[in-house]
């Protein structure tokens, strides 16, 4: 029983000694100690950082700034080759596009203009009498001046030959065409032929066709066509 009394005792010491501390917590030294901000802080900073290497910030830079140099060294270039090639091609462009478009530009052409016709038929023959007007021009995109020659003319009906070749006169050939010239030269003809010739012209429309060569394209033959009309048959 007396031990039973004394362990009371201790646990009433101990108790009271539990008390105690805790008093002096409450009195002498005041709440318990907490987290400081400061400590917050320094957690917050100890974050792992997701900023690029140093050393692939560099290489990012030096490659931006590499192709902006780049870039400035070949625009002066890339420039340049241009207008070389364009100043190449613009005068074989302007051949082509003058070929394919319109031939007039940069070669020659011709027309057969107010053509007529006068045909007397008898029991022994046909002569046929005629005019025409033959216009030459040389285009003002053409490399040269040239030089024409008198080629082949008839009388056709659906480009079949009536009356061929007629023998002209009016006009001295060759014939000198300087660059954007244009020249109309007057022409002529008187020719005998058989009684069914004279009656075959007289039968329907005629048209006048020829050919002349120049030296310019190197006696390339171009063709000079009229309009159809109707011959005069008295």
């Amino acid at each position: 029983m007396a031990g039973s009394g004394s362990e009371g005792g201790a646990g009433d010491g101990a108790g009271s000694a539990g008390g105690g501390a805790g008093g002096a917590w409450g009195a002498g030294l005041g709440a318990p100690p907490q987290p400081s901000a400061s400590a917050d802080a320094q957690r917050e900073t100890r974050q792992p950082s997701f900023r690029n290497p140093v050393g692939r910030t560099r290489f990012g830079k030096s490659r931006m700034a590499f192709g902006r140099n780049l870039q400035t060294e070949l625009e002066p270039r890339l420039a340049m080759r241009f207008t070389i090639l364009t100043s190449l091609l613009l005068p074989a462009w302007g051949l082509l596009f003058g070929c394919s478009a319109d031939k007039s530009q940069v070669a020659l052409t011709a027309t057969v203009q107010a053509p007529e016709l006068e045909v007397q038929t008898s029991s022994v023959g046909a002569d046929a009498t005629g005019q025409f007007s033959l216009v030459m021009a040389l285009g003002e995109y053409a490399s040269d001046a040239t030089e024409v020659k008198l080629g082949s003319f008839s009388i056709q009906r659906d480009e079949k030959d009536l009356l061929s070749p007629l023998g002209l006169s009016g006009a001295m050939f060759p014939v000198s065409l300087d660059v954007g010239k244009r020249v109309t030269l007057p022409l002529t003809f008187i020719e005998s032929t058989k009684p069914s010739t004279g009656d075959a012209l007289c039968q329907a429309p005629v048209q006048i066709r020829g050919t002349l060569m120049d030296s310019l394209s190197n006696d390339h033959p171009t063709v000079a066509v009229s309009g159809t009309f109707m011959p005069s048959c008295p």
